[in-house]
């Protein structure tokens, strides 16, 4: 892990990361070990909208931390913390680890909300969210895009291509796309 005078950097063999503080977008900018273009850039960062259409970004104000919570020879996780920004304010609060394993070319990550809006504790405060997105770019693939949406617990919708395919249940919990793999472990 090195020190940047926006973020970390991070290398575990078969890639190299880059997260910024003020503009915190996660998985960061990926590259392949000696790779000149990046594998993966996510520059939108966690994007949430709520019931009204407003919405609210962890790139929309900098990261309130940022730090090597764990380093180690195998394992290494930062954490990330900060508000959800827009232009009338903030909205919730995410939490994010991410882990990178020695030799492993992936970033497992682990997004919270949370949601500090309200002061009821009984009942508790509720927000209402129509979605919160993780926008990635692969820079030099020629896969088409690929929108994957969880909507309700039993229904999800994949579009690509411009078709739009509403399917019941759980998504496949995996998605392949010009070289890269994203899981989603729990809706």
């Amino acid at each position: 892990v090195k020190p940047l005078a926006d973020g970390l950097e991070i290398t575990n063999g078969p890639c190299r990361v880059v997260l910024s503080r003020s503009k915190f977008a996660p998985p960061g900018t990926i590259w392949r070990t000696g790779e000149a273009q990046p594998l993966v850039e996510s520059t939108a960062g966690l994007t949430l909208t709520d019931a009204v259409g407003q919405t609210y970004t962890s790139t929309g104000a900098p990261a309130d931390k940022l730090v090597v919570e764990q380093a180690g020879q195998v394992r290494t996780v930062v954490l990330a913390e900060g508000k959800l920004q827009g232009p009338s304010g903030s909205l919730m609060r995410y939490r994010c680890r991410l882990s990178f394993w020695a030799g492993f070319p992936g970033v497992p990550m682990v997004i919270t909300l949370v949601n500090d809006q309200g002061t009821s504790v009984v009942p508790p405060t509720m927000t209402e969210v129509t979605s919160l997105t993780l926008p990635l770019t692969m820079p030099g693939s020629q896969a088409p895009a690929r929108h994957w949406l969880q909507d309700y617990d039993d229904r999800f919708i994949v579009e690509e291509n411009g078709q739009r395919t509403v399917q019941q249940g759980h998504g496949a919990g995996a998605a392949a796309l010009g070289g890269v793999c994203v899981t989603l472990k729990d809706f």
